[in-house]
């Protein structure tokens, strides 16, 4: 049986470390981690063995998940309905319990897929925010982690994973890494393995999978359909499953893994006429710069047109939220960040929308009951004056198709 991601903090944190620099850092995450951000020296430590040792144990960490079983309120509708939000870690919780507890709509939803969400960080309180939202809301919750930081903030735990919640009783869980385990030493200052977080839930007669996945914001569309092909490939070895996919998928149209590449992925935009890119691409990124991405769908049987709002933004933003974050230690690359951002300004103003949010599903439907909504982004969320999140959710109200049976689009 898989162990709770906690109990198996509390092994690793009272199994130590042989030597005594090694025992400096010999608890994995809280005080000792932190203070490994914080070491002036800490990109050597992280090149030796000690370094080694920590990725190893991140890399077992990654295995685990945290979990709990507090839902009583069954399914009762002709269909299932499901939301997904990016809630930027859950930076704004009283706005997000708020948007969940007594937003048309998104209240009472059997689903909620929730990528990038914290566990045990500085910038969120130290919450464990699927628990908290789960018990708040009364849902059985599951959370993988997929980051793990040593950022010099007083963390108690470190971690950013993907989390779902739900009414519907729990059968099964597991985890799909997308990435190997990678040290970061740049300004994120963490462990990261890209992983898609699965469960399988019994919906009403039928057993479905719900898969939640966070992409890297910082990536190329190249990457993005490389992280997605280990989760394609586990469903084409399990072609009768149902599944429905629901995360952050980072489709922006861009190149955002460098300054430089950045530059050029925006220089092709503005060579095409920027309103035009912004206009008729940003919200419908499989049209031409995600092809590859939402291809691969269709080859391996996934569907995603009847399950969205095509066509409109999942997404605003600063001008500035795509660009690169890494520190530039060359003049070229700074002076490439400032031109891509004053090029940014000149032509998208103060904000940016686009279309990085989705839900995908094999052996899925948007259900055709005349008590259902049709697939939404639901906008304007705000709490006490503030927005909550620069991501819009995403509503679907959905049923499972026979094996065989044809998804109307």
């Amino acid at each position: 049986m898989t162990l709770d991601l906690i109990d198996k903090i509390d092994k690793i944190k009272n199994k130590g470390f042989g030597t005594r620099s090694e025992q400096l850092i010999s608890h994995a995450i809280g005080s000792e981690l932190i203070k490994l951000g914080q070491h002036a020296q800490y990109k050597k430590i992280l090149s030796s063995s000690v370094g080694e040792n920590l990725k190893t144990i991140a890399s077992e960490l990654f295995e685990h998940v945290e979990h709990g079983f507090y839902a009583e309120n069954q399914w009762q509708r002709p269909f299932f309905r499901a939301v997904n939000w990016h809630t930027e870690q859950g930076l704004y919780y009283e706005g997000v319990l708020e948007s969940l507890r007594n937003r048309a709509l998104m209240s009472q939803s059997d689903i909620y897929f929730l990528p990038a969400l914290d566990l045990g960080m500085a910038r969120t309180q130290n919450r464990n925010l699927a628990r908290d939202l789960a018990l708040e809301l009364g849902y059985h919750y599951v959370f993988c982690p997929q980051h793990l930081s040593f950022n010099g903030e007083n963390n108690n735990l470190g971690f950013e994973g993907n989390a779902i919640l739900t009414r519907l009783p729990i059968k099964n869980y597991k985890i799909i890494p997308l990435s190997g385990c990678v040290m970061t030493d740049k300004v994120t200052k963490r462990f990261t393995q890209w992983q898609a977080l699965v469960i399988t839930v019994q919906a009403g007669d039928e057993s479905l999978d719900l898969v939640c996945c966070d992409m890297p914001k910082y990536s190329s569309p190249e990457q993005r359909f490389k992280y997605l092909l280990p989760l394609l490939k586990y469903y084409e070895s399990q072609p009768t499953r149902s599944a429905l996919l629901g995360g952050h998928f980072a489709t922006s149209c861009y190149n955002t893994q460098s300054s430089i590449k950045f530059a050029l992925s925006l220089l092709n935009k503005i060579l095409r006429d920027p309103q035009y890119i912004a206009r008729e691409h940003h919200p419908a990124p499989q049209k031409s710069f995600e092809e590859k991405f939402f291809s691969a769908l269709h080859h391996y049987g996934f569907s995603y047109e009847n399950l969205n709002e095509m066509d409109e933004a999942t997404l605003t933003a600063p001008f500035k939220y795509y660009r690169p974050t890494t520190r530039s230690s060359t003049q070229i690359s700074q002076y490439i960040q400032r031109t891509s951002l004053g090029i940014l300004e000149k032509f998208f103003k103060k904000s940016i929308k686009l279309k990085t949010d989705w839900f995908m599903g094999r052996q899925i439907r948007a259900s055709l009951s005349p008590k259902s909504e049709r697939p939404k982004v639901l906008t304007h969320l705000f709490y006490q004056g503030r927005a909550v999140s620069s991501h819009h959710p995403l509503l679907l109200d959905f049923e499972i198709a026979s094996q065989g049976e044809s998804i109307i689009v």
